[in-house]
């Protein structure tokens, strides 16, 4: 190679590298954001509670102010409920042998508080609705999402089941993707836009309306121990084994609907366990062969037993294996 054609390649490549340097930059500054927002759908018997959570990536961040939270959802199987509990969620505690009751209820702080007005919420138009936090005065208050975890919770949307949904059915719930209407903004206590500055996390698509989601036991390597005497277990469910917990949807178009009068749970409750070795091509019921679950890696399937049955957001089960 000629020595002018080397000199000609050299400025270019410093050039080429300069550049590449200036967009990686750029680009790393564009993904770096604040923010994360999630979504978390929870089964309440004839309804789906969407929580909403905040969580702060920069110790920096600025504090939230006004925000219009739009969900959207499929429609045909969900609509928003008359009665919204906007303020408040609950939980379990992971479970240990002297661990008290793990039932635990979860306050929003952004309502009524902290520089923050009531919560509310709006309807869009049929597939959107949101949750709108009211910030009171600008620069007043406010509070920066929590870190840790899920961060803070910002509040909970409702949604009755209607419609007559399958088992194959999904809610298709994720944040709103739409300019017009149901558009997402949100501003920081000062005023300025900060929706660029949030990552957006949408809930598994693949969740559907009617179905039933663990709470607990879910925990990696949580160690279940059904000789142990629980302290949350008292009474007849003394020593009765390994306390679980979950809650379902259902077709209210097929159960009984709750009144005050009627009630569709009671102590005959029945739910069959069924464990699986050959990733559910067939099910094995419990206490037919149970050496046979010893250090293989089991599946549970729950399936419904009882045709009526009261709101199931929180239910224990014992596990009896033997």
């Amino acid at each position: 190679m000629k020595m002018n054609n080397i000199k000609l390649i050299i400025p270019a490549l410093i050039k080429g590298l300069i550049a590449l340097l200036i967009i990686t930059l750029l680009s790393t500054d564009a993904i770096a954001q604040d923010y994360q927002f999630t979504l978390n759908p929870r089964r309440a018997y004839d309804k789906i509670k969407v929580e909403i959570w905040a969580q702060s990536l920069n110790p920096n961040a600025e504090k939230i102010g006004n925000a219009s939270l739009v969900l959207q959802y499929n429609s045909a199987f969900l609509y928003p409920s008359l009665s919204q509990d906007l303020i408040r969620t609950d939980s379990i505690l992971p479970i240990e042998e002297n661990s008290p009751n793990p039932y635990i209820t979860i306050n929003t702080e952004f309502n009524n508080a902290n520089g923050y007005n009531t919560l509310t919420s709006a309807f869009y138009s049929s597939d959107y609705y949101s949750l709108e936090i009211n910030h009171n005065e600008l620069g007043i208050g406010g509070l920066q999402p929590r870190t840790e975890g899920r961060g803070s919770f910002l509040g909970a949307i409702w949604f009755d089941i209607v419609g007559n949904p399958s088992e194959t059915d999904v809610a298709n719930i994720q944040w709103s993707k739409s300019s017009f209407p149901g558009n997402i903004e949100i501003f920081d206590i000062n005023g300025n836009d900060i929706k660029s500055d949030i990552t957006w996390t949408d809930p598994d698509q693949t969740f559907r309306v009617i179905g039933i989601t663990f709470l607990s036991p879910i925990i990696d390597n949580q160690v279940i121990n059904r000789n142990a005497i629980y302290k949350m277990l008292d009474g007849a469910y003394l020593d009765a084994g390994y306390p679980i917990y979950f809650e379902r949807s259902i077709n209210p178009d097929i159960y009984t609907p709750m009144s005050a009068t009627v009630r569709n749970l009671d102590s005959n409750l029945a739910y069959l366990f069924e464990y699986s070795l050959d990733n559910g091509a067939n099910w094995i019921e419990m206490g037919e062969r149970q050496k046979a679950i010893d250090q293989q890696k089991v599946q549970i399937m729950l399936q419904d037993r009882y045709s009526n049955q009261e709101e199931l957001t929180h239910i224990l089960l014992l596990l009896l294996m033997v």
